[in-house]
């Protein structure tokens, strides 16, 4: 196995590929270690924090290949979203002039143009999950969320227009969880 700090390591694990990428194991993961930076401001947590943004996203990601629509499988890689737009922000408000900002703004803006063009409530097509409960309205909300978080890091016209894909999945993941009986 490839132990370098790169994405290369973790596509020689054919076993468990589809699984590799970004997803909430490894976006709880960016959140711990932004936590413990936080705190103490030790290199160590961004270090790691560096070598798992790197094994996981790029932003020239061939993002078709990364099966973001097999929804049972990959629905949580808005999670990750969530976790860098967190580090940009982080950074952003300590001042911290991190190499690897880039890369990660980078990153999440390409995975939001893929979202804004790409991505639609789960719910529209139920026979896509096994359980289609309240909770992929949840799920959606993220997603709304995560392209308005994109739009803050956007310029120009792809600002207003994630803001505004963001708020068409926000508004109609609310009306789709309304409609549940156990909404409550």
């Amino acid at each position: 196995l490839d132990q370098r700090p790169d994405r290369a390591a973790r596509r020689r694990l054919p076993s468990h590929a589809a699984l590799h990428g970004p997803g909430r194991g490894a976006g709880n993961s960016i959140h711990v270690l932004l936590d413990g930076w936080s705190l103490t401001h030790d290199p160590r947590f961004l270090q790691q924090l560096h070598e798992i943004v790197q094994r996981t996203v790029h932003p020239h990601d061939e993002l078709e290949k990364r099966s973001l629509k097999n929804v049972e499988l990959r629905w949580s890689y808005t999670v990750y979203l969530q976790a860098l737009d967190r580090y940009l922000m982080t950074m952003e408000s300590e001042s911290v002039n991190d190499p690897l900002s880039e890369h990660v703004r980078a990153s999440l803006l390409h995975y939001a143009r893929w979202m804004a063009d790409h991505e639609t409530n789960y719910l529209d097509d139920p026979s896509q999950l096994e359980f289609p409960t309240e909770t992929w309205s949840a799920q959606d909300m993220r997603k709304g969320i995560v392209l308005q978080q994109a739009a803050l890091w956007a310029s120009g016209p792809e600002r207003e227009r994630f803001w505004n894909r963001g708020q068409e999945i926000l508004d109609k993941a609310w009306t789709q969880l309304m409609a549940f009986e156990t909404r409550h």
